[in-house]
């Protein structure tokens, strides 16, 4: 792993759309970089704090209104108004816009049919807090992730309620074809069961014990890797199998590491240990062994924030604000 390129005062990202790295700084800029070369093309200032969301090969803008980018101008431009003051995300081909009532504790929400401004139906769900869209699949949320009302996205109906009130769910929600992947939380940061429901109806179709509460996943294959500590499991969501259940004991006395989460490269996980320093490894999916660790030497009391993976490149945010980008050797 050798360091080609660093980018400094960036804030968020990196986001990765056609043959460019986009990135945000503290002055709400966004700024796309060329993934050649790491040029500077251009900078856009959107004036304040924004999700930012690529799908399908467009970028988009959450706030309230949602806002896309629009290549020949090079700018972002209004998609799709809030009609009612709500937040406005896109669900498939449809649009859905919540509002949230403190004071009456409850969430609105307005399904809107493809681009048009007819309503296709409109609730309100009490002591719920907004929409929670995973696949073609709507579920509806509380604060602290003790409901989930799995929702019929063709007329609004609730139709099944699941309620986690001990243990609750740990804040790591999954999916996989027709399963929705969810974590219990029996003992916080030691002891998590895993379930899989049926993404529509909410049925249990499996469990597992003595699970983790946060996963990697493959968005090809949807296996969830656990990574942590001494942990290196390997969970297929279609049927709950558990296909490795390793102990890294060894390898990390071996490296002398403690890896505390990771991502997703090619044929590998790359994983970060920020104690006492900062540092990053790389396990091999396939001998599920430590291929190398590499010290970062940053300066006393910076720490990783961030990692992403794209195209052969590990990109590592740090909390000094600087983006260091890794190519793979």
């Amino acid at each position: 792993m050798k360091k080609i390129y660093e980018l400094k005062d960036i804030t968020y990202g990196p986001f990765f759309y056609k043959d460019q790295i986009i990135v945000c700084n503290e002055q709400d800029e966004y700024l796309f970089f060329s993934a050649d070369n790491y040029r500077l093309l251009h900078k856009v200032n959107v004036g304040g704090i924004y999700t930012i969301d690529i799908l399908e090969g467009r970028i988009y803008l959450y706030n309230h209104d949602l806002y896309t980018y629009d290549d020949k101008t090079e700018t972002f431009i209004l998609y799709r108004p809030s009609l009612g003051g709500g937040f406005v995300i896109l669900f498939n081909d449809y649009f859905i816009e919540t509002k949230y009532d403190w004071d009456r504790d409850e969430v609105k929400v307005s399904f809107y049919k493809e681009a048009s401004n007819d309503i296709q139906w409109t609730n309100i769900f009490r002591k719920r807090v907004g929409v929670l869209n995973v696949g073609r699949h709507l579920y509806i949320t509380d604060t602290s992730l003790k409901y989930i009302d799995f929702i019929d996205a063709r007329t609004g109906g609730v139709l099944n309620t699941l309620h986690f009130e001990n243990p609750p769910i740990s804040r790591f929600i999954y999916y996989y074809k027709d399963t929705l992947i969810v974590s219990l939380e029996i003992k916080p940061l030691e002891e998590y069961r895993l379930l899989g429901l049926d993404a529509r109806t909410g049925e249990e179709k499996w469990r597992i014990e003595d699970a983790d509460y946060r996963y990697i996943q493959d968005p090809m294959t949807g296996y969830l890797y656990d990574i942590g500590g001494k942990r290196f499991n390997v969970v297929d969501p279609g049927e709950g199998k558990i296909l490795y259940k390793g102990d890294m004991t060894a390898e990390n006395k071996k490296f002398d590491i403690l890896p505390e989460w990771g991502i997703l490269g090619k044929n590998s996980i790359y994983f970060i240990d920020n104690f006492p320093r900062s540092r990053v490894g790389r396990i091999d999916l396939k001998t599920y062994k430590i291929e190398f660790v590499v010290d970062l030497n940053f300066s006393n009391g910076v720490k990783i924030t961030d990692l992403s993976y794209h195209n052969g490149r590990l990109y590592i945010l740090d909390t000094d604000k600087t983006l260091h980008i890794f190519a793979e050797e």
